[in-house]
């Protein structure tokens, strides 16, 4: 990707809050949960929101692994715990993380007398990167309202999801300012930005670029718009063509595009795109 001087600083007042719930909240628990991306490990991990947590257990999640090469990044990461929500044997993976984590903790309530012992864990991460959806699956059934659009939880939300384990769903809380436009730029297509927010045009010529480099030209080849495949404006033009995208006046409607093809990239799971 290029590097471009665009800053992304997008920090609503619901953010500020939830960072003065994790605060009231941390002596409570026992451990965390920080759910990740696995098409974009480092660049989903909120490094600030970790400080926070120093002294508890940390326990990394990343959801998605279906879309990566999940044998080639378990090598590099062997600390992260790579799941699918469509494989329900990974829901007993982090179950069982949990307790070996929190092995100690387990024991001296055990030997307190404390048979039924309850663990409480946080879940966090990046906004819409699958928090609410990884509590749904540990669960086994839909309990917490999920949406693919950053913003949905706002409040906190405790959940059973075993005999003696709760886990508490938070807000999203995104970077306070991402200065490098590349990490901006994978953070929007991964979802965890709110497209409005961003400069499409920027980001979706940023994200073809990479993508083509990559992949072979693999978005001309999917539309079929093999001309040109160095220049982005003749791409939009003609994908505007091909899908039909005017407005009153007849001429391309360049947000319906650009909303078209920022959600085509991320909902199409053929494509394998992998930012890592």
């Amino acid at each position: 990707m290029e590097n471009k001087n665009n800053v992304i600083n997008w920090f609503p007042g619901h953010m500020q809050k939830s960072m003065r719930l994790f605060s009231d909240e941390i002596k409570n628990i026992d451990f965390f949960i920080e759910v990740i991306d696995a098409r974009a490990i480092k660049q989903s991990s909120n490094y600030e929101l970790n400080q926070l947590f120093n002294n508890k257990i940390k326990i990394t999640v990343a959801v998605k692994s279906d879309l990566v090469d999940v044998k080639k990044y378990t090598k590099l990461y062997p600390d992260i715990i790579f799941i699918s929500i469509h494989n329900k044997n990974d829901r007993n993976r982090i179950i069982n993380e949990i307790k070996n984590k929190c092995f100690q903790k387990i024991n001296s309530l055990i030997k307190k007398g404390y048979v039924n012992y309850q663990l409480f864990g946080m879940v966090i991460g990046l906004p819409n990167v699958g928090k609410s959806s990884l509590i749904n699956f540990i669960l086994n059934k839909k309990h917490l309202v999920v949406q693919n659009k950053p913003g949905v939880t706002r409040k906190k939300q405790w959940t059973k999801v075993t005999d003696n384990i709760m886990l508490l769903d938070t807000p999203g809380v995104f970077f306070k300012k991402v200065e490098n436009f590349d990490v901006g730029c994978i953070l929007t297509m991964i979802k965890t930005v709110n497209f409005d927010v961003v400069d499409q045009y920027e980001v979706l010529k940023n994200f073809y670029f990479y993508v083509n480099n990559k992949y072979d030209n693999l978005i001309n080849k999917h539309f079929e718009i093999l001309e040109n495949p160095n220049d982005f404006d003749f791409f939009i033009s003609k994908l505007c063509e091909k899908k039909k995208f005017y407005n009153d006046k007849k001429n391309y409607d360049m947000h319906r595009c650009f909303l078209y093809l920022y959600n085509f990239l991320d909902d199409n799971k053929d494509m394998g795109i992998d930012f890592n």
